[in-house]
């Protein structure tokens, strides 16, 4: 089961009107995913996890971001050049 996070209600109640309906959105994605998706505030922002980081959002302010990742990413080894 999905576990909710009440921090993420909290972000997307303050955030500005324009992009309440797109956190929302994003939210219900990520749970749509997969019913294992937990949610947490990290950095102060939402984020995603299913065995590791999956996504996450910073605050749109000019411009939007998001992040994502796979669980994999953590063990990713860098090139030597």
């Amino acid at each position: 089961m999905s576990k909710k996070d009440a921090r993420v209600d909290a972000y997307i109640r303050k955030a500005a009107p324009f992009a309440q309906p797109i956190l929302q959105h994003l939210r219900s994605v990520a749970h749509a995913a997969s019913p294992e998706i937990e949610e947490a505030m990290k950095w102060g922002f939402p984020h995603f996890m299913h065995k590791g980081m999956l996504c996450g959002t910073t605050p749109p302010r000019r411009r939007w971001a998001s992040s994502a990742g796979s669980p994999r990413s953590r063990n990713f080894r860098r090139r030597k050049y």
